[in-house]
């Protein structure tokens, strides 16, 4: 698997934004991002407005997952 922060260095740094889209619609078809959300992305990339670093995603709380809980839900089932 590609490493994702050299990838978007790599296309902050040696390609245009026609180039990115057009790498993008080759590689995801009709999937991918429209032209005016990949040419908003890649300015604010551009304009170092983003990140090239992984953002954490949020997630379960850990707390939220106790034995409590999960007795609470076995009652409501039953």
């Amino acid at each position: 698997m590609a490493d994702f922060h050299e990838y978007r260095v790599a296309v902050k740094v040696f390609f245009s934004c026609t180039e990115t889209f057009e790498m993008s619609k080759s590689a995801h078809k009709n999937n991918g991002m429209g032209k005016p959300q990949v040419f908003e992305r890649f300015n604010r990339s551009k304009n170092s407005a983003m990140s090239n670093d992984d953002k954490t995603h949020s997630s379960r709380s850990p707390t939220s997952l106790t034995h409590e809980n999960v007795e609470k839900i076995h009652e409501i089932i039953k």
